[in-house]
């Protein structure tokens, strides 16, 4: 009788662990999906937040680029009708001592 419950003990110790490590496997495989399924929509939401902001930034970007070239564009009105024409007043003298300068370096 002694032999004979030695298997058995044997046997049920083998199905006890294996049956503990197969339900926590179990449990820890649905917590894990559940932390990959929260880390993927984080991930997309980073995702949808940077194309967002890198579509504004190229939007404020051109418009900042038109602005420079249209100040561009005012400085070389004003520098051609400050070098083109005589100076009436002060100012003007002074914008073209100004222009005439920066031409000279």
């Amino acid at each position: 009788m002694w032999e004979s419950t030695w298997g058995v003990g044997i046997v049920s110790l083998i199905v006890a662990i294996s049956g503990s490590v197969w339900s926590l496997a179990w449990w820890l495989n649905g917590h894990f999906s559940n932390i990959r399924k929260d880390f993927l929509s984080l991930g997309k939401e980073i995702i949808e937040k940077l194309e967002y902001h890198e579509k504004h930034d190229d939007q404020r970007f051109a418009a900042l680029g038109n602005e420079i070239w249209e100040l561009k564009l005012l400085n070389a009105a004003l520098k051609g009708i400050a070098l083109n024409n005589l100076p009436t007043n002060p100012f003007q003298k002074e914008l073209r001592q100004h222009f005439e300068s920066k031409e000279n370096n």
